[in-house]
């Protein structure tokens, strides 16, 4: 994984051996499928650490501390990263269904169908896939369903 293909090679880059002069690990956090990104910036417990001993008593070299810095602000950088781009990606499907509904809207002036289609097809891509009904005030009078919207 990440750690053996990335890390360590970074690690040994510096001419440190990894599981000699420093240790790398991996450790997987449970998290919601595709909710990943949520959890890291979300929740409020750890979900990630860089570890560091030595064979000996002693400071830690300043290229291993320099090293260490390194792959903390890299991680910080790659979650910003991850986290705007899907804030991008949302806002930019957002934008689409909108301007698609609008375009049904100016094409089909006398029938409201269309653009009642495009209301549930846009709802619908935007949920990911998930049912979507659409209920108007005189489909629910001639359902019997009485309340005020």
């Amino acid at each position: 994984g990440t750690t053996r293909d990335l890390i360590v090679p970074l690690i040994q880059k510096t001419g440190l051996k990894a599981g000699v002069d420093v240790g790398a690990a991996y450790c997987p956090e449970r998290v919601i499928p595709g909710q990943a990104l949520k959890e890291l910036t979300g929740n409020d417990r750890v979900v990630g650490a860089i570890a560091v001993f030595r064979a000996e008593v002693g400071n830690f070299p300043p290229r291993m501390l320099q090293l260490l810095r390194s792959f903390a602000d890299q991680a910080v950088i790659a979650i910003e990263n991850v986290r705007l781009f899907n804030e991008t990606k949302e806002a930019l499907e957002r934008q689409t269904a909108t301007a698609e509904i609008l375009r049904v809207i100016s094409g089909s002036i006398t029938d409201t169908q269309p653009v009642f289609d495009a209301i549930v097809n846009s709802a619908q891509r935007l949920l990911g896939g998930k049912t979507v009904v659409l209920v108007l005030p005189a489909a629910m009078l001639w359902l019997g369903i009485e309340r005020e919207l």
